[in-house]
């Protein structure tokens, strides 16, 4: 270590900054803390403004020997729905899974007072946290609100050094919550994603923390949020969501997991789920006779099947009122995935709506031919009939999916189109494609 970092780590070390909560061990019946868990049947209801769901169905819609398990839930909601619109999202705060909790508990050792009831008084100037109760145990907070399977953050070892008993090990975590030190935290935490849990058992010295600190050590678990993959009008009160569940390797031979996605993908049918819905960043237009052009590669297709759902009822709608026969809107989409036969999501529902005439489906599977093909390539080949829908109808269009390459990717190959068709400068394609975005004419919603 530096002899900077040192200075400052001692500098850190003889101020201890106060804690924000008052936690206090109470004796206290069982009862009155299970009450943490919603208190009043309304407060089980809406749980600090979640609303109590149960798990309809959680199904997998990948093949079983694919590498990526994604999964397709249905929830249901105990009392009035909320109602949400196409390319609106659900927000869930996932739980940790019972083993990390036990291991947290006993590495903190905490065993001996793990389900003891603790009171929890914010001191003055403090604003308590929506979800957090006055009256839990380090279970449940283990459970549901620490974030003790993220990546630990520089604030996390700047608390932590202040309680450390070994100073070989505090001048570490004075290093990791220095300026100088990014590169080491970023080397040791972020590049492998390194768990909390797991830094906890690599620092054996930072466990003895004060029940008062706990909430200023160990951050709390943040809401996750997926595309509602059904209408509100097609599938009243039962709301859908595709989850692609993450589980990948790093140089570190523990599997990473997700918090969320794991926790979801072993619930079964009538499990209680808290979750609520919130405007997402995609919205239809208005004018349902508008056609839309939909990229959306794997997982990027959940918020458009609430589009095609949204469009079909009501084109059903106009020919129940009309007595027409079907006549079809266009509603295109671009779908990506490796292969056809392990992870064409929702194919059968996409291919009987493309029967119908509901539908004008392309599709690009990377890994079924020698060579890789993937949706901007279809663009590209298409692009007479997606230039037509753009200059003669206004065609809006919509892009959602992995933020890795793939948007930027999709992005010139319309450049590619309007250059082409439309007898553009490269310039004024990408100028075009401004100007689409800043009227929402062209609009995504992207994640890593």
């Amino acid at each position: 270590m530096s002899r900077h970092a040192n200075k400052g780590c001692h500098a850190l070390w003889l101020y201890t900054p106060p804690a924000s909560y008052e936690v206090e061990l109470v004796d206290c019946p069982s009862p009155e803390v299970g009450q943490v868990d919603g208190g009043s049947s309304s407060e089980h209801k809406y749980h600090h403004g979640m609303r109590l769901s149960h798990v309809v169905s959680n199904d997998r819609i990948t093949a079983p020997d694919h590498f990526q398990d994604v999964r397709c839930i249905s929830f249901e909601f105990e009392c009035s729905a909320p109602s949400w619109s196409p390319g609106d999202c659900a927000f869930i705060r996932p739980q940790n899974l019972a083993p990390n909790v036990d291991l947290f508990l006993r590495l903190m050792n905490w065993e001996s007072i793990a389900d003891k009831t603790l009171r929890i008084d914010p001191k003055p100037g403090v604003h308590r946290q929506s979800h957090l109760p006055q009256k839990t145990t380090l279970r449940h907070l283990a459970t549901h609100f620490f974030d003790i399977m993220g990546v630990p953050r520089r604030s996390f070892f700047e608390m932590v050094a202040h309680f450390s008993t070994d100073e070989d090990e505090r001048e570490k975590c004075c290093e990791f919550a220095s300026a100088e030190g990014q590169d080491d935290l970023h080397d040791y935490c972020t590049r492998p994603r390194r768990s909390l849990l797991e830094v906890l058992a690599d620092f054996a010295s930072i466990r003895d923390i004060p029940l008062d600190y706990i909430f200023d050590v160990f951050p709390a678990i943040r809401p996750r949020y997926f595309s509602i993959s059904s209408d509100y009008s097609h599938q009243t009160g039962r709301a859908v969501l595709t989850v692609g569940i993450v589980d990948y390797q790093t140089k570190i031979r523990t599997r990473r997991r997700g918090v969320c996605t794991s926790w979801l993908a072993k619930l079964s049918p009538g499990s209680p789920v808290h979750l609520n819905v919130t405007k997402g960043t995609m919205k239809l237009p208005p004018d349902p006779d508008v056609p839309i052009i939909m990229v959306g590669p794997g997982t990027g297709i959940a918020a458009f099947i609430a589009f095609i759902e949204n469009r079909i009822e009501h084109e059903s709608r106009v020919i129940a009122d009309n007595m027409q026969d079907v006549v079809g809107v266009d509603n295109v989409l671009f779908f990506g995935s490796r292969y056809k036969d392990k992870d064409f999501l929702y194919g059968k529902q996409l291919l009987e709506w493309q029967d119908k005439g509901y539908l004008r489906l392309f599709t690009a599977f990377s890994r079924d031919q020698e060579e890789k093909i993937y949706v901007q390539h279809r663009i590209v080949q298409n692009a007479k009939y997606l230039w037509s829908l753009i200059q003669d109808r206004r065609a809006m269009i919509f892009v959602s999916g992995n933020a890795n390459r793939m948007p930027d990717d999709v992005r010139r190959a319309f450049a590619r189109v309007f250059v082409e068709q439309g007898k553009m400068s490269e310039q004024e394609a990408i100028d075009e494609l401004r100007m689409m975005e800043r009227t929402r004419q062209y609009q995504e919603e992207c994640w890593y």
